[in-house]
């Protein structure tokens, strides 16, 4: 009886930590993204 209560916390558990690192990616993409961007905008000003 206490089988079922403890996968479904796991599953529960997994879940999150799989929003978690969807999320942490996210943010890495979005950090990239901009420090590509100011580069290219201190290149244009420099030009």
């Amino acid at each position: 009886r206490a089988l079922p209560l403890a996968k479904k916390t796991a599953s529960l558990i997994n879940k999150r930590n799989f929003e978690k690192q969807i999320l942490d990616f996210g943010m890495r993409i979005l950090d990239l993204r901009n420090s590509v961007y100011f580069k290219l905008i201190e290149r244009s000003d420099s030009i």
